[in-house]
């Protein structure tokens, strides 16, 4: 009987079928893993506005497509980016006074954004979806008096949460509402004390039935504190936090959950330090983020993407102030599976010294930041990130003692890597068991698109483990260009 397993990639994304010779739960999976530097940052030029603008929230889908939204300073602004070009999109919402804060793009053409309008009295929640070619504006529960919302997520095109803030009056609270593939309804979020004032400024949702918020809440004595809820698929629960140490008034801002046990949340606190916290399904812990420690400067994190939970980049900015002036300056920072480091990026040049970034969006092989930057007026700001890939690893734990009659191992890599002509990889095949052969090291590859290997052995193989590595290398200025689209091991036996 054949038992086939493909365990399949987009780089750190690993995939199992419903097929697969292994049933045990997806920890019995040794993760295709890999070696990456961080990304390389350049500023994307925007197009030029001749009032202030800036964008706020930013999604891709795919490495080469991105939808980003803000406002030019009354209407609300999306920008979309295709073989390296920002364009301005056709204008969302036409009403005066109207922003948009974030966007959670399925695909190319199905994305949801949200934001907030004037109705004449108060600010509303606003939600437009856009097909690829326009935005239209989707019917959202109006407030009791304002609101707005701040987040969105959309795991499925048919189920999106969003959050943001609703005001009664006096006090300001938490605002949730979900999509269901027919129309918005209002989500009861978690009553905080009377007299505090409360919010939710991110959410992510790896699944349609759970999502992670994060926020503040800010009691009547004025102290500040973080404020994390779950939603289960039926009701909103708050989640509790670790302590925070000497820093105080701390808050998270946003929030990337790669799946339902691995979530990094970020922000800041006082004195003007950044904030990180990791959910590993069981509970959530505060993580190590460095600093600026030189030059006075105040660092906060606004907006965070995970493609998996060994890899994500958080964006935010850092403040320098002097005697005469205030400078703002881009933050970003790295997870690479073991420890946070800040990452060289660069800054628009203007009269205003200001580069601040609000939003940020990854695949495994690109990312795009953007926020707001100097120039005549305020000004849109964009950075591009691309992450060189020097290795991949793809393995496969014998957790049912199956023996193996075949093993192929396909590696798939981009373009603009094997135009140049001078990559070259090499595979090395490592299995552990009673049947195991020797570390074996295949032929290099040289300057092609795709590379496999197949191992047969002489008769079935009872093997504990195999493990296939991918060594990906080139020659002088062409080594960053180097990047893996995807991975497949693909297993028979019996």
């Amino acid at each position: 009987m054949r038992l086939p397993l493909r365990v399949t990639g987009r780089a750190a994304l690993v995939v199992v079928s419903a097929a697969s010779l292994v049933v045990t739960p997806a920890p019995a999976f040794a993760a295709g893993s890999e070696t990456a530097s961080p990304p390389t940052w350049s500023i994307t030029p925007t197009p030029t506005s001749t009032v202030q603008a800036s964008l706020a929230g930013v999604s891709c889908p795919t490495s080469s497509r991105c939808v980003a939204v803000g406002s030019d300073g009354r209407y609300a602004l999306a920008e979309t980016w295709s073989h390296n070009v920002w364009t301005v999109a056709p204008r969302p919402y036409v009403g005066s006074s109207a922003s948009l804060n974030s966007v959670s793009c399925v695909s190319a053409t199905h994305c949801v954004a949200v934001g907030t309008y004037f109705d004449g009295h108060n600010g509303q929640p606003l939600v437009e979806t856009w097909n690829g070619t326009d935005w239209s504006r989707t019917p959202s529960p109006r407030a009791e008096i304002q609101g707005d919302l701040l987040s969105v997520s959309c795991p499925s095109a048919m189920r999106c949460v969003a959050v943001g803030e609703t005001s009664d009056g006096p006090t300001t609270s938490g605002l949730g509402e979900t999509w269901d593939g027919t129309h918005w309804s209002v989500m009861h979020v978690h009553d905080q004390p009377l007299g505090s004032h409360s919010l939710l400024t991110g959410v992510s949702c790896p699944t349609p039935t759970y999502c992670d918020a994060v926020g503040s809440v800010t009691l009547p004595n004025s102290i500040t504190l973080r404020l994390i809820e779950n939603w289960n698929g039926q009701r909103w629960a708050i989640t509790p936090s670790p302590t925070h140490g000497s820093d105080f008034n701390p808050f998270l801002t946003a929030v990337s959950c790669s799946s339902v046990t691995s979530c990094f949340a970020v922000g800041g606190a006082a004195p003007g330090v950044t904030l990180v916290e990791t959910w590993n399904g069981t509970r959530w812990s505060i993580m190590h983020s460095p600093n600026y420690t030189t030059r006075f400067y105040v660092s906060a994190l606004a907006a965070v993407s995970c493609p998996s939970a060994t890899s994500c980049v958080a964006v935010g900015t850092a403040a320098e102030y002097s005697s005469h002036s205030e400078i703002l300056r881009t933050l970003v920072e790295t997870w690479n599976g073991s420890t946070w480091a800040i990452t060289p990026s660069p800054n628009s040049s203007g009269p205003q010294n200001v580069s601040s970034l609000d939003g940020v969006s990854c695949t495994t092989d690109h990312c795009a930041t953007v926020g707001v930057g100097s120039g005549v007026y305020s000004q849109t700001l964009a950075l591009s990130g691309v992450v060189p890939r020097r290795s991949v690893t793809v393995s496969w734990t014998n957790a049912e003692n199956k023996r193996l009659k075949q093993m192929a191992a396909y590696l798939h890599l981009t373009p603009a890597a094997t135009q140049k002509r001078a990559v070259y990889v090499t595979a090395y095949l490592n299995a552990l068991g009673p049947s195991a052969p020797t570390p074996i090291k295949l032929p290099p590859m040289g300057a092609a698109a795709t590379y496999t290997t197949v191992w047969a052995p002489n008769e079935l193989a009872i093997l504990d483990s195999v493990r296939v590595k991918f060594a990906l290398g080139s020659i002088g200025a062409t080594r960053a260009s180097v990047n893996v689209l995807s991975y497949t091991l693909a297993l028979e036996g019996h």
